[in-house]
């Protein structure tokens, strides 16, 4: 009985070693990124800071005019399970003033996006964290301040990085602020620009699409 009872041990930690095995060779085959594969609903509160330039890291002093926006979206992330995702948000991006007249800021709000588009690159490490980024978000502005001609814009937004967490079994992620910011570039097309530099933190749910 009993060298049954080691041999069915045996049998278990070979499966175990086997599984092991089998993860590390993933790993180093570079398919970690299959970890994260399917359509997430998400939610986001956005806060940045916005200057004409800003100094290198670590100190990210704003150099120039600027000000401060906060935004909240929601949308959809794509995961391939390659490494490339695509994100469709919409939301509302707000600045707090003062709006003095003839100095307008591009955010002069609320702002509504109508649509924003993101193709970007994801990676996924060992401890199920990753990253995603290295590619341009292009957005429409809805509505804005009419009296400015600022509806209908196209936005462009460049160098953006969002870290995340995979939760149990892939359903839910957690996003949450870089520990090394990126400067982002913003460009609209009536040829207004600005450097920023913000904090993201969110969740989203996976889904399972028609």
């Amino acid at each position: 009985m009993r060298t049954q009872r080691l041999i069915v041990y045996a049998f278990v930690a070979g499966l175990g070693l086997l599984s092991a095995g089998s993860a590390m060779a993933d790993d180093e085959r570079g398919n970690s990124n299959a970890l994260l594969k399917g359509t997430y609903r998400y939610t986001m509160a956005v806060s940045c800071s916005r200057s004409a330039a800003f100094t290198e890291l670590p100190d990210l002093q704003p150099i120039g005019g600027g000000g401060g926006v906060t935004s909240h979206t929601t949308g959809l992330l794509t995961y391939d399970g390659l490494g490339n995702v695509t994100v469709d948000q919409r939301g509302t991006l707000i600045s707090p003033g003062p709006y003095p007249f003839g100095e307008v800021p591009v955010t002069l709000g609320p702002v509504v996006w109508d649509r924003q588009h993101c193709n970007w690159k994801y990676t996924v490490n060992r401890d199920r964290t990753f990253t995603q980024g290295d590619g341009d978000c292009l957005g429409f502005d809805k509505y804005g301040p009419v009296e400015f001609g600022i509806p209908g814009e196209e936005v462009l937004l460049t160098n953006m990085r969002w870290e995340g967490q995979i939760g149990v079994g892939g359903q839910v992620l957690i996003f949450y602020n870089q520990v090394e910011p990126s400067i982002e570039t913003l460009t609209t097309s009536t040829n207004f620009t600005t450097k920023q530099v913000c904090g993201y933190t969110g969740t989203a749910v996976r889904i399972h699409r028609k």
